[in-house]
């Protein structure tokens, strides 16, 4: 065998083992990671499910291609210490469809998803509590005043009064204190902790976010209307349901 032919060899040895020796470097030096991104804001909700919040955000995978697993939020009102804790519920289409003249987002079921290596990801997101644990306790808590609508209604009488009537009874009284239970936000900064769960291991995102008077007062407002919701219904108006819009600050 001459030289060249030897080296002709070890070219084309080496050739085919450099596919072999990158595998093993992502393997075992490149470790799969993430990088979640946020655009910086949160939708603040309140109504017949509780408290909840939307968050825009996208995830970067690194390295490796990257399993979702599941993602969480823990937030913590910072005046008294108190938590709630959330997960993925929905994932809210990032991209607005027409429909009949009318702009919606769909939505589907959050569910894990893989990420190919070195892609981003959407994650729009919705997180409520896991066992809906809220709207429970408000389906429960406003049922018999729900039923009490039925009483109230006859031909004679307009809204007004049946609405006025309707607030005027006990099992009013009674479901506004305890649907005011679950009405989280009250006028204070909040700790925001994103936990994305993904391949074995956590990795956790920290940000802060404010309600202020404004805020509070706008969502507090979706208390009674909550409550009038079968009023409205019956009479074929429609509930005005407030949303808040603050800005999320990342934490070190």
């Amino acid at each position: 065998m001459t030289i060249y032919e030897i080296i002709s060899l070890v070219i084309s040895v080496v050739a085919i083992l450099i596919p072999f020796f990158q595998m093993i470097w992502k393997k075992v030096f490149q470790k799969p990671k993430i990088k979640y991104y946020t655009d910086e804001k949160s939708m603040i909700f309140f109504n017949r499910s509780g408290s909840y919040i939307k968050i825009n955000g996208v995830i970067e995978a690194m390295n490796q291609p990257v399993s979702i697993k599941r993602i969480d939020a823990v937030i913590t009102r910072t005046k008294d210490g108190k938590k709630k804790n959330l997960t993925w519920s929905s994932f809210i289409s990032p991209i607005n469809q027409n429909f009949i003249g009318n702009f919606t987002q769909t939505t589907e079921v959050a569910h894990p998803f893989r990420i190919p290596e070195n892609s981003i990801s959407c994650a729009f997101t919705e997180f409520s509590d896991e066992f809906q644990s809220s709207w429970k306790s408000i389906n429960l808590n406003t049922k018999d005043l729900y039923s009490s609508v039925k009483t109230i209604i006859n031909s004679e009488k307009n809204y007004e009064e049946c609405e006025k009537e309707y607030k005027s009874s006990d099992f009013y009284n009674e479901a506004k204190q305890k649907v005011t239970t679950e009405f989280f936000w009250e006028i204070s900064k909040y700790d925001l902790k994103i936990i994305i769960s993904y391949l074995n291991k956590k990795k956790e995102y920290n940000y802060q976010f404010e309600i202020d008077s404004s805020d509070n007062y706008s969502l507090n407002n979706n208390i009674e209307e909550v409550l009038l919701y079968p009023l409205k219904q019956e009479f074929k108006i429609p509930t005005t349901i407030n949303t808040a819009e603050v800005e999320l600050h990342e934490k070190n």
